[in-house]
């Protein structure tokens, strides 16, 4: 092998392995932001039924570095957040015991979760899932609403 070729085959060897090393782990970034929630998606066993539906629709919540304000209820994990890629569907019927397809929502997503809030699932960019009193909601990122393109306000349900 020629001195060319053994050095050609290095840098390759090392770039593939630099690459593999600096694939970059989720961060709770991706969920930063202002959201209202603008679709009902479902409900759990116990939940607040419609009238509590009807109640979340256009409230906010704030996800930041170290906490989640949902209407000025305030959560702050004292292990922090997790992020993690899942399956979905396991999570999805686990937690809420919904089709993670009748929900909107890709078949391997990103969830942010700890021991002391309430899990969020990434939809897409743009826009989250997650539970409250039973009520599982979609809410879409402010700068998305102040474009007008949100999904609208109606209130959706499914089962």
């Amino acid at each position: 092998m020629t001195r060319s070729k053994t050095i050609f085959i290095s840098l390759a060897f090392a770039v593939s392995a630099s690459s593999i090393a600096k694939q970059p782990s989720p961060s709770t970034r991706g969920f930063h932001g202002r959201y209202f929630i603008d679709e009902i998606v479902g409900y759990e066993q116990v939940s607040g039924g419609i009238p509590e539906a009807k109640r979340l629709l256009g409230k906010t919540l704030v996800i930041s570095a170290n906490s989640i304000d949902f209407d000025g209820d305030d959560c702050k994990p004292d292990g922090g957040f997790k992020i993690s890629e899942i399956e979905t569907g396991t999570a999805l019927l686990k937690i809420y015991g919904l089709n993670y397809l009748d929900a909107g929502l890709p078949a391997k997503t990103l969830l942010l979760n700890s021991d002391e809030c309430s899990p969020v699932f990434r939809v897409n960019k743009y826009q989250i899932l997650f539970g409250w009193n039973g009520v599982v909601v979609r809410a879409i990122r402010d700068d998305m609403q102040q474009r007008g393109k949100t999904r609208g306000t109606a209130v959706k349900i499914k089962k």
